[in-house]
């Protein structure tokens, strides 16, 4: 986790972060561009969607050429990447496993929306952590929210980097691992 995590005041738009040869994330940046990006337009005309990852088929890097998306790709410092945006989004649809991109988001101080599909697994609570949604209306109304509601996001970015600190910093994994062998 962050030590530190920058100020909202310099943060915008909205980031989603995956490997491309990952068939899943091609999936989940498809549908949400297609489905849940025009509501998100709709209400906050002047948002922005950076598409970031390794890898990318230019099937994705085409949806950069959509209003209000940037086709990224790699980038050498996530970190840095993420401390400039005001949340990210995981709209997996299938998957399995603790999602790195969400852990990252929020070990930041980015809040994340997700799927059930991206936070399955990872032990969040949702409407606390983390914004989980089903559909692209509640997906969408996530986003909206956390690109209008200052507080929100506030709330939201510091239960995210508690979460990480809580349970997937490295202090954390020796305390389980210690509480193991300790067990035996």
């Amino acid at each position: 986790p962050a030590g530190t995590i920058a100020p909202l005041a310099g943060r915008d738009g909205v980031c989603f972060v995956g490997g491309f040869r990952h068939p899943p994330n091609a999936d989940a940046i498809r549908w949400f561009v297609e489905t849940t990006w025009p509501r998100v337009l709709a209400a906050v005309p002047d948002a922005r969607l950076d598409i970031v990852g390794s890898h990318m088929p230019a099937d994705i890097r085409a949806l950069g050429e959509l209003p209000g998306v940037r086709a990224v790709g790699f980038v050498e410092d996530l970190e840095g990447f993420l401390a400039r945006r005001r949340l990210t989004i995981a709209p997996l649809r299938y998957g399995a496993g603790a999602k790195g991109k969400v852990a990252a988001s929020l070990a930041q101080g980015v809040p994340a929306v997700c799927t059930p599909v991206a936070a399955e697994g990872m032990l969040l609570s949702p409407g606390e952590d983390v914004l989980v949604g089903e559909t692209p209306e509640a997906l969408a109304d996530h986003v909206i929210a956390l690109l209008r509601d200052d507080a929100l996001w506030q709330r939201l970015s510091a239960a995210g980097l508690d979460y990480a600190r809580r349970v997937t910093s490295r202090d954390s994994a020796r305390e389980r691992l210690r509480a193991l062998l300790d067990a035996r």
